[in-house]
């Protein structure tokens, strides 16, 4: 199975891309990954609008998987093996699970399917298969959703929103596949232990 992986990136008071890439090209040995970065340079697309691009970019790939990740997280040794083996049917594998997200909806060990639009879930790192990445980027509500809403519009939940709307399966990990090292928003997020990544007990 091949990868396409954009990685998000802008100023941060402290930088966190090193660390992060880092982490993923270590996890990424041993399967076939490709990495791009995508800068959100001036003028500035804002955070859903630098995902839009970067996940319209990763769609034009011969990928079987895509993904698009910010650059403040870092990754579980099994990351590309645990995508593997649930991705083919999924509209995604999300790989990370906030503290607060697993525990809301009492996630077990392994894949949990979570149902739902907008404001059910967040955290993300979305895994997509190709053909799914490729109706996102089509789909009216992501476009209208790229044009019309705030600037720093979100991510993890207009992405689950639009998977509700196409009726495809939304799969978390548990534990958490990916844990999150910006603790200082560049959005202006209050970040708590809810954003801890998860562990079943």
């Amino acid at each position: 199975m091949t990868f396409s992986i954009a990685i998000t990136t802008t100023d941060r008071d402290r930088p966190t891309f090193g660390e992060s890439i880092l982490s993923l090209n270590s996890v990424a040995n041993g399967h076939d990954v490709t990495i791009s970065i995508v800068k959100d340079t001036e003028p500035k697309r804002g955070c859903f609008g630098n995902y839009y691009f970067a996940l319209s970019e990763v769609a034009k790939s011969n990928a079987d998987v895509v993904a698009v990740l910010p650059d403040d997280m870092v990754y579980h040794t099994d990351l590309f093996s645990e995508v593997s083996k649930a991705i083919t049917g999924a509209g995604y594998c999300a790989t990370y699970t906030p503290r607060g997200c697993g525990k809301r909806y009492r996630m077990k060990r392994g894949w949990n399917e979570i149902k739902g639009g907008w404001a059910t879930t967040w955290g993300g790192c979305y895994f997509y298969p190709i053909e799914v990445a490729r109706q996102v980027v089509e789909h009216p509500y992501i476009i209208n959703h790229r044009d019309n809403y705030a600037p720093n519009a979100q991510i993890d939940h207009a992405i689950p929103e639009v998977m509700h709307r196409m009726g495809l399966r939304q799969l978390w990990a548990a534990p958490s596949l990916c844990r999150h090292i910006g603790m200082t928003s560049t959005i202006g997020h209050k970040h708590t232990l809810n954003e801890e990544p998860y562990r079943p007990h």
